[in-house]
């Protein structure tokens, strides 16, 4: 699977979806983070935590370099630039066995989630993922169904 077709599912979720290179660069945003004003022609090759949090450096702790420097989904909340809390889970997507990106998912959550959830986890994810496909649907934590019309 391509990294097109997971734009197009990852453009009907209702959370934040970015995707983002190995320089912490933003390459596209779904339509959630466009309808908050995070349009892609203006953000597109910045840093990530320049528009995502206003700031200059990299994050500590940034779920995205951790998740490309261990090769595997990290999730963590987060204090986002608009002083909102979020789950954040970084997903390395992998394209012939090679980390080529990370997909990053922002979820808004409120104080009884964080309760129950904890601070922070990490999802543990294969190191043997084959392509994109794997690497996205893996770590999603929600149902997803496929239906096909027969006829």
């Amino acid at each position: 699977m391509d990294l097109e077709v997971l734009k197009k599912v990852a453009d009907n979720l209702p959370e934040g979806v970015s995707i983002i290179d190995s320089d912490m660069k933003i390459e596209w945003v779904n339509k959630a983070l466009k309808n908050k004003g995070f349009y892609i022609e203006g953000i597109k090759g910045h840093k990530c935590y320049q528009v995502y949090k206003n700031r200059n450096e990299l994050c500590k702790n940034c779920p995205a370099l951790k998740a490309y420097s261990r090769k595997k989904t990290v999730r963590r909340i987060e204090l986002g630039g608009d002083g909102k809390k979020y789950e954040v889970t970084a997903i390395p997507l992998f394209e012939k066995n090679k980390l080529v990106k990370i997909m990053e998912i922002a979820r808004e959550v409120r104080e009884p989630f964080m309760k129950k959830r904890g601070a922070s986890s990490t999802v543990k994810v294969s190191n043997n993922q084959k392509d994109l496909q794997a690497s996205f649907f893996d770590s999603i934590t929600d149902h997803i169904f496929r239906s096909e019309e027969h006829t």
